[in-house]
């Protein structure tokens, strides 16, 4: 009984939770507690709880606990009219749970820490988070204590209940897997789990990626979905889709690498106001390369796939025409985007294209004089929107790669190569692979060349002018060391 005494909770063991009011001995509401075996007991908390209303204002709240053969231990909110599971409460415990305590508040053993009785084990729960938000950590250590099935259900129901953002939420005693989006790219089952996860939000997500209209009630937990890899970040293993490769998911790799493609193309319409989209962390040319080693038709799917990535050099509307610079390639819309200007072997040389705008745009016919003279006094910044006077308009885009990475790559090779005990092994794969791009590109090093020796003539045409190293596109200027992002046109 709670409430002063004015209403009681009840359950068999069935899957109905009860509520009755005593003074009219009606049954007033019915819950389906969704246990999938028999429930062994109820148990009422013995002092309130504080928890957020549907208003959003926090209240003292009467709590209930059941508990069952399947695992788990469930506890219950029991606002009037209101009464549901608090599902971010929700446990896994191993063995199964035969009896269930709160440890009172006097003990100061924490926000809310429940004892569980198994068989021939007692175990201490910690439920703090109960009016915070979902335990990454806690759904994460309740994997081996139920069926994979009743686990994952348990994660899409926290997601719906929250929001997917808990996934990204970082475990400060795990390094190596510091969210449960790295945890799930080292797990067999977590391919799977995480397939679940994108269907559920496969309609919202296809709106986001097209740049259809944006709104938070209806694309806010799909939104949450989208960009994966960019969300988790790193961690002293590399990404997560680094962990993927490591453990030969290729599922898991694959599915990573559609969401990095959609997290690209959605980026782009954050300018029109629709989606606001995380920024890309962009993957390096040596995960692509690792990436190559393991999946090689995969690495090369996604390079055909992978959506080109709009820049800031030019302006939407600029239009220009190059045909009357002879003397050199110009590559660079500012010295703050670019290395300095080098001469070629060719004898041709690289040289920034603000200058020659300005120059012809202030020599054109298609403005008035007045304008011209107005425009002069203005810096390249300040005159690019205003040049549309002639020629063809210009678009400015770069692959989403980040050049580099192979000294990070190496040293989480050697890191892992310690841990194995094999420290002083030579390795036999690393040297395997150098042999294998050494044949196919010529290079003895990994590099950019290296990433695209498996794409299609058509394809490496269209990139390749943008993407190789200086030493075998001279013409184009040093962009393939840089440690900035590749911001060719």
């Amino acid at each position: 009984m709670y409430d002063n005494d004015k209403r009681a909770v009840c359950c068999g063991s069935g899957t109905w939770l009860s509520i009755w009011d005593i003074g009219t001995g009606l049954l007033v509401n019915r819950v389906d507690m969704k246990h999938t075996s028999t429930v062994w007991g109820l148990q009422l908390l013995d002092h309130l709880v504080p928890l957020p209303a549907r208003d959003g204002v926090w209240a003292l709240t009467h709590v209930a606990m059941t508990y069952s053969g399947d695992g788990f231990v469930k506890m219950w909110d029991l606002s009037p009219e209101n009464e549901h599971e608090i599902v971010h409460a929700r446990r896994a415990c191993d063995p199964g749970p035969m009896c269930v305590a709160a440890v009172p508040p006097s003990f100061e053993l924490g926000g809310l820490p429940l004892l569980v009785g198994g068989f021939r084990s007692i175990k201490m729960y910690d439920v703090s988070s109960i009016g915070t938000g979902p335990s990454a950590g806690a759904i994460w250590a309740g994997r081996g204590c139920v069926d994979p099935g009743a686990w994952s259900d348990w994660l899409m129901d926290t997601v719906r209940e929250t929001s997917p953002h808990f996934l990204y939420a970082r475990d400060r005693d795990s390094q190596d897997l510091p969210t449960l989006i790295h945890k799930l790219a080292d797990s067999q089952v977590g391919y799977s789990v995480l397939d679940k996860l994108l269907l559920e939000y496969t309609k919202q997500r296809a709106i986001i990626t097209s740049g259809k209209p944006y709104v938070k009630e209806e694309h806010g937990k799909a939104l949450g979905t989208i960009g994966m890899l960019s969300r988790a970040g790193t961690s002293d293993r590399g990404s997560a889709l680094a962990i993927a490769v490591e453990g030969s998911y290729e599922d898991m790799a694959q599915l990573l690498l559609e969401d990095y493609q959609s997290h690209i193309a959605s980026y782009a319409y954050i300018a029109a106001g629709y989606a606001p989209a995380t920024i890309v962390m962009e993957l390096t040319e040596a995960d692509i390369v690792h990436l190559f080693g393991s999946f090689p038709v995969l690495a090369a799917e996604f390079l055909e796939r992978l959506p080109m990535q709009a820049t800031d050099l030019v302006a939407p509307e600029s239009k220009c025409d190059f045909s009357a610079a002879l003397d050199g390639k110009f590559i660079r819309a500012s010295e703050s985007h670019s290395p300095p200007v080098e001469r070629t072997a060719s004898g041709k040389f690289t040289r920034y294209w603000d200058p020659f705008i300005d120059k012809q745009w202030r020599h054109s016919d298609s403005k008035q004089k007045t304008e011209r003279q107005q425009a002069t006094e203005l810096s390249s910044h300040e005159l690019r929107p205003l040049d549309t006077a002639w020629g063809v308009k210009l678009k400015a885009e770069r692959v989403p790669l980040i050049a580099g990475g192979f000294i990070e790559l190496e040293q989480r090779t050697k890191v892992k190569k310690k841990k194995k005990g094999e420290e002083n092994e030579d390795s036999d794969e690393s040297q395997e692979g150098d042999h294998i791009l050494e044949e196919a590109t010529g290079l003895t090093s990994p590099g950019p060349t290296g990433v695209f020796c498996m794409l299609p003539a058509s394809m490496l045409l269209h990139l390749l002018p943008c993407a190789l190293p200086a030493s075998t596109n001279p013409e184009i200027g040093d962009i393939g060391h840089s440690k900035a992002p590749l911001s060719e046109p």
